[in-house]
């Protein structure tokens, strides 16, 4: 990081600077797609009022090796422009409207940082890639959490399992892309259920709940309720986007009740996604066939959530697909055809994000050699990125689409055009609040250290009020020593200058023999039994 160097003056250009680039980079909004809307258990165009169904794939385009193999990285700023552009092609192609990021790293710590250069300000900034998929047509859902120690809600026992440091960057993450019109939804969490013991949610769920509260009331007091940024003049206009969480396909019942029922005004989730690999058999040709799909859509029908249900991940694996081009397990996507053709699961679910864009080589690579055709445990790409060893830093990637590819394309582009009419809510569409299951302990019975100033504009609060309260007591102590000074002119003296004074004012005792050498003798050696 190149740090301020030379005159205050030199110092003071180089802060304008950065605040000049901090407002352009974070101001250039473009506003071609409109904002969705919830309205009962869908999502809407908000100007249209057109019913709108979320096609999706879970987008992170992880390089094969290199410092950007890593989980989290941040590849959607202008850093990496390379990398999405060269993707965004292929999310044309796809057909998809909407693409769910796993991790962002908010523009405003980069921004916000003493030693950041105007280029590094710039250069963290997602407006490149926010606007690029607006123009695209494609929403975007952006997790708030990320995966470093204090970026997420952890393993640990509630309430310890909620980091003090999360809820200042999801509130960082919310305040940044609040401002675009294509943000689809923000996500609290993903998962957090696979980090409790087995079976035993409410070991860490009530920190995702809190969490997800306190994101709900910051969106709340930034967007004044507003769901609309159309034409946003300057970085401080926000609108109010829904929030929610993601869980995993497991104890389904407890955790949608759990995330869905009210502990209070902002508890619950605004939507609700679940990451489900339901349909497995390759040999199905048939909706009627499909018995883990139809499960899990006689699930929520029957538990009749008030919000959007949406299908976070998809994608079984299985040898039963069968194999094309020499490629094992070929997925055929039917599950997405019939996610937006059958009526039963238009009426339960929102929409869907196929897991994944691009296969992951660290973790394929161990049970599916490259150039993966031999079907592994984690071939879930519908492409790969190719040379084997490249790191889009001195060898960039390119993506190669599978066969599975075209099977989603195929499905997506048979439900592009549906639509359902205009909304008009009714009664049988109003949906119901489950009952907060018993073994999950009410939210405010814990002790948060999120509710006692943890985020960093109260903690420079509490060391101003410290520091000034430091400079008065500093400057009473010395105007009192002052004034003891002035009343007794003997407080500030020596014992040799004490004697002095004495003799000067009583001249007759003044005695023949040297006292001073005896006194400060018997001085010194007072002074060390003292300390002994």
């Amino acid at each position: 990081m190149v740090k301020a160097t030379g005159s205050v003056g030199c110092q003071v250009v180089k802060m304008m600077s950065c605040a000049i680039i901090k407002c352009l980079v974070l101001s250039k909004v473009v506003t071609s797609l409109s904002p969705l809307t919830i309205r009962g258990n869908q999502f809407f165009d908000l100007v249209t009022r057109k019913h709108v169904a979320i096609r999706g794939i879970d987008y992170f385009p992880r390089p094969n090796s290199g410092r950007l193999n890593r989980n989290s990285q941040d590849l959607f700023t202008e850093a990496y422009r390379r990398v999405w552009e060269r993707d965004l092609v292929y999310l044309r192609e796809l057909g998809v409207n909407a693409i769910r990021l796993y991790a962002v790293e908010p523009a405003k710590s980069v921004a916000n940082s003493k030693d950041s250069t105007p280029e590094q300000i710039r250069l963290s900034s997602h407006d490149g890639f926010m606007n690029a998929m607006n123009e695209a047509g494609i929403y975007v859902m952006v997790e708030v959490a990320s995966d470093c120690p204090t970026c997420a809600v952890t393993r640990d026992k509630a309430p310890t399992c909620y980091p003090n440091e999360l809820k200042e960057r999801g509130m960082m993450v919310i305040r940044e892309f609040s401002r675009y019109n294509n943000t689809l939804a923000f996500s609290t969490g993903n998962e957090v259920n696979h980090f409790a013991p087995p079976h035993r949610p409410e070991w860490n769920g009530p920190c995702q709940k809190k969490f997800l509260a306190d994101m709900r009331k910051f969106m709340k007091e930034i967007s004044s309720g507003n769901e609309a940024v159309l034409n946003a003049p300057h970085s401080d206009a926000h609108r109010r986007i829904p929030i929610g969480l993601i869980v995993a396909d497991s104890d389904r019942e407890v955790n949608a009740a759990y995330y869905n029922c009210e502990e209070g005004d902002e508890t619950s989730a605004e939507w609700y996604g679940i990451n489900s690999y339901v349909f497995c058999d390759g040999a199905n040709r048939d909706y009627n066939g499909a018995t883990g799909l139809k499960n899990l859509q006689q699930f929520f029908e029957n538990l009749n959530l008030k919000v959007p249900v949406v299908m976070t991940e998809f994608g079984c694996l299985s040898r039963t697909f069968p194999t094309m081009d020499g490629y094992e397990g070929q997925r055929s996507f039917l599950q997405a055809q019939y996610l937006f053709t059958e009526p039963e699961m238009q009426s339960q679910f929102a929409g869907a994000f196929a897991f994944e864009f691009s296969t992951e080589y660290v973790n394929a690579a161990p049970s599916s050699p490259y150039p993966f055709k031999k079907l592994g445990g984690q071939n879930y790409g519908v492409g790969y990125f190719s040379p084997e060893n490249c790191d889009d830093i001195t060898i960039s990637c390119v993506f190669n689409p599978l066969p599975c590819f075209d099977n989603l394309k195929r499905a997506y582009e048979y439900n592009a055009n549906l639509n359902t009419p205009i909304f008009v809510p009714d009664e049988g569409r109003n949906g119901t609040v489950p009952s907060c299951p018993s073994q999950f302990p009410p939210i405010d019975t814990f002790s948060w250290p999120s509710d006692r100033g943890g985020d960093s504009l109260t903690v420079l609060a509490i060391v101003f009020l410290l520091v000034v309260t430091w400079v008065l007591l500093l400057t009473w102590w010395k105007f009192a020593q002052e004034r003891s000074l002035h009343d007794n002119p003997r407080g500030s003296m020596n014992t040799n200058e004490e004697l002095s004074y004495l003799l000067d004012k009583h001249p007759a005792k003044r005695p023949t023999e040297d006292y001073s050498a005896t006194v400060s003798t018997s001085s010194s050696a007072t002074s060390i039994n003292t300390h002994l």
